[in-house]
């Protein structure tokens, strides 16, 4: 008994330690939160499978393959070793970067709603406590599927090819960025109380920084024309350390081909210390904002001015007339920015920096891939866009409680949902319209033929319209915009990135070749890559069995992926319109 008196009073002064230290009683309290959502643990289930499948299917469609050689056999676990770990490592990156910016996009903005930051300010935890507190309490599960996953990459490295150095610079580059995004969504939702700007202005900011602008910078750099002491590989090192993209496909590079290259070698540990001291930074100036922004709660600043006029004083209200369903009308004059002239601007500088990256690729956009892999990025940023808006649908009225008075409303199921998909339609047109000036720029100056505008048009539709279906139902299933967010964008990369794989390694393995990668041809991405690299002389290159497709091979392939992904969003419509009613009582 005596024994274990000074073991117990060790304990007490490091769990007091923790508490009153830098995580303070906030990530006690975002812990015990996130461990009694039922979503926690089938979200790590379901990690775990997923994983499990694709390595399995990896392995087998390598080892079942009849009448090969033992030196064939080495070589082939070797490669399907690197194929394992390289997938893995770049789905994690990306998809744990867009969870981290959904999940951290309310932090703030949730205290600031509900009236609670002003009362901490109050109470002993500091400014700083509440930042690490919100951060390490909603990164940690996302850490936690990281180390899921890597007993099982160490357990692949025993096939052969993937040194310990890439899988443990594939988690340092991942856990840093992570870090960094989520960082970056906690300061922005200081300043924005709707999360869905938040998670929009995130992932824009991060892919202008470390997408857009290093790799047109790298494409003039690449050009003949372009003479000068700087050279690309030089300056792809040097971007490396500040661009964790750059930094993993660096790394993946060397792993996958690894030959001598021009130019100093990149460490990756220099990259790692450079995102936790962007990190810090971000922490540092959240902490001290978000202490102002509790005091002025606190003090009573942070109330609407029109709540402050004397009620005595008549304030001129004007009214609109509604045209045409009522949902609609509301849901198409909801902007995305509530000030006109911010719009303006975002849309003038998005062309801009479109028009920057065409001058600074020069002679390069003259290649069809180059193009192609334009409208494959333009593509992928409206789909995230219109997921975010989507899923935020309905979850945005019932965190303002303004849902049990719809529901009120003599408005049936199905003219909410359809207002609601209307009105996510719309605001997400304008990114679209990115991707539609982009082919038509290139239709115009003869590069692309006029067939590209539709095929790229049924793409867009089709995936646009099952997005906006499946956002729509998460929205309604769901009571909060990041649980509805990250749902959808979760399920959105494993139908388009994680089943076509597993589907492909599983036919391959018993043996349909054709079959398997016909599963590659119904890829939106792929089907906008083929329409914009098709050369004009009425070829397109398919993977087999479609390999050499023609003009109308190639149309109907991609009017039928677009009419199945328009009958699943509607009939996710559907099934959302029967959900609303049941999932949600009128009122409170």
């Amino acid at each position: 008994m005596n024994g274990d008196t000074p073991r117990a009073a060790f304990l007490d002064f490091v769990r007091d330690r923790w508490r009153h230290g830098l995580a303070g009683s906030v990530l006690d309290k975002e812990l015990r939160i996130a461990s009694r959502h039922r979503s926690t643990y089938l979200v790590r289930a379901g990690y775990v499978v997923v994983l499990g499948l694709f390595v399995l299917a990896v392995w087998g469609e390598t080892v079942l393959r009849p009448h090969v050689s033992p030196v064939t056999r080495a070589w082939q676990l070797a490669e399907a070793g690197k194929t394992i770990v390289a997938v893995v490592t770049w789905i994690q990156f990306a998809v744990l970067q867009l969870v981290a910016v959904a999940s951290l996009s309310n932090a703030v903005s949730d205290e600031v709603n509900r009236r609670t930051l002003g009362v901490l300010m109050v109470t002993p935890v500091t400014g700083l406590q509440i930042v690490t507190g919100k951060l390490a309490g909603r990164l940690l599960h996302l850490l936690l599927l990281l180390a899921i996953s890597l007993p099982v990459l160490m357990m692949v490295r025993v096939l052969g090819g993937v040194p310990v150095d890439y899988v443990l610079s594939g988690y340092g580059i991942t856990l840093t960025a992570t870090l960094f995004c989520g960082a970056l969504a906690l300061w922005l939702s200081i300043h924005q109380r709707r999360p869905w700007v938040v998670m929009l202005t995130a992932v824009s900011v991060t892919g202008l920084l470390w997408l857009v602008l290093p790799f047109a910078v790298l494409l003039y750099l690449e050009n003949p024309t372009a003479q000068g002491p700087v050279t690309a590989d030089r300056v792809a090192v040097w971007t490396a350390y500040g661009d964790p993209w750059l930094a993993l496909l660096s790394e993946t590079v060397d792993v996958v081909n690894p030959r001598p290259r021009p130019g100093p070698p990149f460490v990756w540990p220099i990259h790692c210390l450079v995102m936790l001291g962007l990190s810090a930074v971000l922490v540092a100036i959240s902490a001290v904002q978000v202490r102002r922004a509790g005091m002025r709660q606190a003090l009573g600043g942070d109330e609407p001015r029109a709540s402050l006029a004397p009620p005595d004083v008549p304030r001129r209200v004007s009214l609109w007339r509604v045209f045409g369903p009522p949902v609609v009308w509301l849901e198409t004059r909801r902007r995305v920015f509530r000030r006109r002239w911010v719009a303006v601007v975002v849309a003038l500088a998005a062309v801009g920096i479109l028009a920057f990256t065409y001058l600074a690729a020069d002679r390069a956009l003259r290649d069809h891939e180059i193009r192609a892999l334009y409208g494959v990025v333009l593509m992928i940023l409206g789909a995230i866009t219109t997921a975010v808006l989507a899923a935020t649908a309905i979850t945005a009225e019932k965190e303002s409680q303004t849902w049990p008075a719809l529901l009120c409303t003599p408005l049936t199921s199905r003219a909410i949902v359809l207002g609601k998909a209307v009105g996510a339609a719309g605001r997400s047109a304008p990114v679209w319209g990115l991707l539609a000036l982009h082919v038509g720029i290139f239709v115009a100056v003869g590069w692309t033929p006029p067939v590209a505008l539709l095929h790229v048009a049924m793409v867009a539709t089709g995936l646009g319209a099952f997005v906006i279906g499946t956002g729509i139902l998460f929205s309604v299933l769901l009571r909060k915009t990041t649980s509805a967010v990250v749902a959808n964008v979760v399920f959105q990369v494993v139908i388009w990135a994680v089943v076509p794989i597993l589907l492909l390694l599983i036919f391959v393995w018993a043996s349909v070749r054709p079959s398997g990668e016909l599963v590659l041809c119904v890829n939106p991405a792929a089907q906008v890559f083929v329409a914009l690299r098709q050369r004009g002389e009425g070829t397109y290159f398919w993977p087999p069995p479609l390999e050499h497709a023609g003009l109308l091979d190639t149309t109907l392939m991609i009017g039928a992926t677009a009419m199945a992904c328009l009958a699943a969003g509607l009939l996710c419509l559907a099934i959302a319109s029967r959900c609303v009613r049941r999932h949600e009582a009128p009122l409170p």
